[in-house]
């Protein structure tokens, strides 16, 4: 009589380890699914200040790279001829045969930087903070 009530012990045994492991199971994916929404808001918050940053020093990059394409034409400029004979006239000297004659200058307005004309306006302060 033991060998008919044992398959039937089985089974039950069975549903047993069955249905603890699916509580384990149903558990552990509560815990995890809890952990990950408590977690939600402070990642989402990371995520929105680093691409707020990566998108100012996009501008700021954008403004560095227009100073120094500018700054590289007034390199080649000033490595030409024609910076040379103007620098010559801005600082009286003369080639020979010429006669210097100096006119006099509004002072009122104050001398801008030799690079300006090169780099135009310079970036704000607003892009690189």
């Amino acid at each position: 009589m033991r060998r008919a009530s044992a398959p039937q012990e089985e089974p039950q045994h069975n549903s047993r380890i069955a249905a603890l492991f699916i509580t384990l199971l149903i558990g552990l994916s509560t815990t995890l699914s809890l952990t990950m929404l408590v977690n939600l808001p402070a990642r989402l918050d990371a995520l929105r200040r680093v691409e707020s940053e990566a998108q100012r020093l996009s501008r700021v990059v954008q403004c560095e790279e227009k100073t120094l394409a500018g700054l590289q034409a007034a390199m080649e400029y000033a490595r030409s001829n024609a910076f040379v004979e103007q620098w010559a006239r801005q600082h009286h000297r003369t080639q020979p045969g010429e006669v210097l004659v100096i006119f006099p200058q509004d002072t009122t307005a104050p001398p801008s930087p030799w690079w300006a004309p090169f780099v135009g306006k310079a970036c704000d302060d607003s892009a690189g903070r």
